[in-house]
């Protein structure tokens, strides 16, 4: 996902009395500019409609630069990540609207024949959420161990079980899985003494309205920074000229 800034002033450019080569040396500067400020607009954006987003969601765009040769910047999410979700992925939900992708640990729970045909989870009353209201990573992989639903290649490769040990909330707890069709709901429950809690609810989708307006806000916002950065472009332009 991604939101262009490109120079389209090539009649406005010949009509002006301009030193085009030190203008043309101007717009990559402008639309950088435009492009780093378009990040800041949409990083605080996310600050404001998502509650307490991570630092790995809010650094998660990045800025391609302008060059005299290519007159055009972007501000984007990768697709990729070296380790987890990137941003793009599990954002989109929340830009575009509509049911998200499934989670790693979801993907895991389905490849044990453990969900059924409910194949996300939602927290349960019991659950732990950190400070950014996600489950600890340590946590999930306590649950995926106990209930043996470590079927999917590298989930837990840079995880350890001293990672899941110093979590001692959760230690020694004992996870079971209710399948689908029970009386009670579907999903990852823990004993704690003679109760029974649920952790993760299995539930058949998990959708999301429109939250964040990347491309609205981005772009809007992009447009009207540009028209700012073009005329300080022009008048750098003429300072240049006038030899001051």
């Amino acid at each position: 996902m991604q939101i262009s800034i490109k120079d389209n002033l090539q009649a406005a450019r010949r009509s002006l009395l301009l030193d085009q080569k030190q203008f043309g040396r101007e717009i990559p500067r402008a639309l950088n500019f435009t492009a780093a400020e378009t990040r800041k607009v949409l990083r605080s954006e996310m600050e404001r409609v998502f509650d307490r987003p991570t630092p790995f969601t809010l650094n998660g765009m990045f800025v391609q630069s302008a060059t005299e040769a290519d007159l055009s910047a972007a501000v984007f999410f990768k697709d990729f990540a070296p380790k987890g979700t990137p941003a793009g992925k599990y954002l989109r939900a929340q830009i575009e609207g509509g049911s998200r992708r499934q989670k790693r640990s979801e993907r895991a729970f389905a490849a044990a024949g453990l969900s059924g045909n409910r194949g996300f989870w939602v927290p349960g009353s019991s659950l732990k959420l950190n400070a950014y209201g996600n489950v600890p990573g340590s946590v999930m992989v306590q649950i995926l161990a106990a209930v043996r639903a470590f079927g999917e290649v590298g989930y837990v490769a840079n995880k350890t079980a001293n990672s899941a040990k110093r979590n001692k909330s959760y230690r020694a707890r004992d996870y079971f899985v209710i399948p689908p069709g029970h009386r009670l709901k579907p999903g990852v429950w823990v004993r704690v003494g003679r109760d029974i809690w649920p952790v993760l609810l299995f539930v058949e989708a998990v959708s999301y309205r429109k939250r964040f307006d990347f491309f609205g806000k981005g772009e809007t916002f992009a447009r009207s920074r540009f028209e700012i950065e073009i005329e300080n472009a022009v008048r750098r332009t003429f300072r240049h000229q006038s030899g001051r």
